[in-house]
């Protein structure tokens, strides 16, 4: 076996969403000489490939979900009526196609620019569907469930109707944003190995995102090991630590910067209370909606 030693890699990275909020990344294995290993029996190649697409399409999303405004958090489903539900790359270049659609549709009323951040999930028996972020739909394009009509728990919890879409795809449920940081977070939980038949499909992406999009801007890159640092990692991957700092001023990544002539002293601080895994956004379950196109043949879209 030969290792070779190009360079000596950073421990954590720091990245800002906006004036206050951080992002803390630290890299396993790192703060020391990076060590390239040329025997190639020694790594599953395809593993370590998907772990890292599941690293930063869960980074990816963070950033567009925290950097950009959001209205609601959708689940997109198909009618078979309608659609192959088993077909995800027809899904995804009609969505896309839709989308621009809906811009020219709305450009006039609108001032605002249809957005969206999707990531497709398996049902149980692997028909697929949507779930995300959208922001940018006009009033006039979305309504709300009508009882008698559609199911109570769609009425009685406030969930909305995107008719444009039930008209094209399917069935879809808009649930307006009432926590932004923990809907981010919990959309991110999709990118995982649940979705590990994506990596059977070549050329398919882990998430859909419309653009322009803003995201974070790296703002240091820091050696050494830092308890305050370790302190605020919450989630841990094969690969890296990452967390989420909330409440802090420009100073917070230069504190770590040794070529700084000064360190100052940590602030305090409120952190964000990170959602607990009972957390949900406004959404039902797929196989709920799935339900709505058994419940009569003679449903009608409002």
């Amino acid at each position: 076996m030969v290792t070779s030693y190009e360079y000596v890699s950073p421990t954590y990275s720091i990245k800002q969403f906006n004036e206050s909020t951080y992002s803390v990344t630290k890299f396993k294995h790192s703060g020391l000489p990076s060590m390239i290993s040329h025997d190639k029996d020694e790594i599953k190649e395809n593993e370590s490939k998907m772990e890292n697409a599941f690293s930063r399409a869960r980074s990816m999303i963070k950033q567009y979900g925290l950097c950009n405004d959001w209205d609601y958090f959708v689940t997109l489903t198909l009618d078979p009526k309608k659609y192959n539900r088993y077909e995800l790359g027809k899904f995804k270049t009609d969505l896309i196609r839709f989308a621009c659609d809906i811009r020219k549709k709305y450009k006039k009323l609108n001032s605002r620019r249809l957005s969206f951040v999707f990531v497709p999930e398996n049902h149980k028996d692997g028909a697929w569907h949507m779930h995300g972020l959208l922001y940018g739909l006009p009033e006039c394009a979305v309504s709300e469930f009508i009882k008698g009509v559609h199911p109570d728990y769609l009425v009685d919890n406030g969930f909305l109707n995107w008719k444009d879409y039930a008209d094209k795809f399917g069935f879809v449920s808009l649930g307006i944003i009432r926590d932004k940081v923990g809907t981010v977070l919990y959309t991110t939980k999709y990118i995982n190995k649940d979705i590990k038949a994506l990596s059977d499909m070549k050329g398919e992406h882990l998430y859909m995102a419309s653009r322009p999009l803003k995201t974070a801007e790296k703002v240091a890159d820091v050696y050494g090991n830092y308890a305050e640092l370790d302190s605020r990692l919450t989630e841990h991957y094969r690969f890296c630590s990452t967390g989420l700092v909330f409440n802090e001023n420009w100073v917070f990544p230069q504190q770590f910067n040794e070529d700084c002539e000064e360190t100052p002293l940590f602030g305090e601080y409120k952190p964000y209370k990170l959602p607990t895994q009972e957390f949900r956004p406004e959404t039902i379950d797929p196989s709920v909606q799935m339900n709505v196109f058994e419940m009569c043949d003679k449903r009608v879209w409002v």
